[in-house]
């Protein structure tokens, strides 16, 4: 019988209750990781840092969802906790690639409103790592900490949660048949599930699955650079002084558009590769040429 997550969490909080042995090594290794990189987190919050904590913690949870669970408060309660610290780490991680992507930019004439700009985002950047800061030396991070050490070495039987090669395919193919329409507001999404389904499909090594979670990537990969510059945007749009500043919003809207043209036409190829079906959509989706439309509903 494979253990619940709920039972996995009741273990950790009551290890004299518990018979189990810990020989997951998926699961083990990922919460030892997770441990690790907290507290590398808490010594030096740098974009590094961060990168590897967001990713553990994503992955903890990928594994806990595939866990069968009776009662799901224990799992939400501990899935909320991680959750929190990433979105805090997360708002550091997103000023740091916006200024680094500001360095890939050169608009004729603007060079001194793109260096107002990147000083402006150090200083968002500079308030942010404040608050991840008061956070990461809380008291909800001391019990954080305790509960994942408490779950590394705590009793578990020796079965790996885990999803088969194809049975991780197939999931891959209903995520990519599933929208109607692939098009910017929900392609954050379907990055969000692939991932997922990535930390999840690693568990296996097999060739079916290395193929699958390759694509995963790949996917995951080129709808995070999309999202990354349409942030950027976003954020440049609501600061005062690029509204007298069309050519650099000109540019930025441009990048965007492209990253996001490439995405949707990455989606469409694996989505080919795997032999998804394609749902037609009626009009092309807003800002997408009508080269790129036609070959998402092909």
């Amino acid at each position: 019988m494979l253990p619940t997550a709920g039972h996995l969490i009741y273990a950790a909080e009551h290890p004299e209750n518990s018979r189990m042995t810990a020989q997951n090594p998926s699961f083990s290794l990922t919460l030892r990781r997770l441990e690790q990189n907290l507290r590398q987190l808490r010594r030096d919050p740098a974009p590094r840092h961060i990168h590897r904590f967001r990713t553990a913690s994503k992955r903890l949870e990928a594994l806990l969802t595939q866990l069968p669970d009776p009662s799901k408060r224990s799992m939400v309660k501990l899935a909320k906790s991680l959750k929190k610290f990433r979105r805090q780490a997360g708002r550091v991680r997103d000023l740091d690639m916006h200024g680094k992507l500001l360095r890939e930019i050169h608009v004729p004439g603007e060079a001194s409103l793109v260096r107002r700009l990147r000083r402006e985002l150090s200083r968002k950047r500079r308030q942010a790592h404040k608050k991840l800061e008061q956070e990461l030396f809380s008291p909800a991070c001391a019990r954080l900490r305790r509960r994942l050490r408490r779950l590394r070495s705590t009793a578990l039987q020796p079965l790996e949660p885990r999803l088969s090669a194809d049975a991780v395919r197939r999931e891959f193919i209903r995520l990519l048949a599933s929208q109607p329409r692939i098009e910017a507001g929900n392609l954050h999404a379907l990055r969000k599930q692939s991932k997922q389904l990535q930390f999840i499909g690693e568990m296996d090594v097999s060739p079916a699955s290395l193929r699958t979670t390759a694509a995963l990537r790949r996917l995951h990969a080129a709808i995070g650079r999309w999202h990354d510059w349409a942030e950027l945007h976003a954020f440049a749009a609501a600061w005062p002084p690029a509204a007298a500043a069309p050519r650099l919003r000109a540019a930025l809207h441009g990048i965007t558009q492209t990253q996001l043209h490439r995405a949707l036409l990455l989606t469409e190829e694996i989505r080919r590769e795997f032999s998804a079906p394609v749902i037609s959509a009626r009009r092309p989706p807003h800002g997408v040429t009508a080269m790129a439309a036609r070959r998402i509903s092909a």
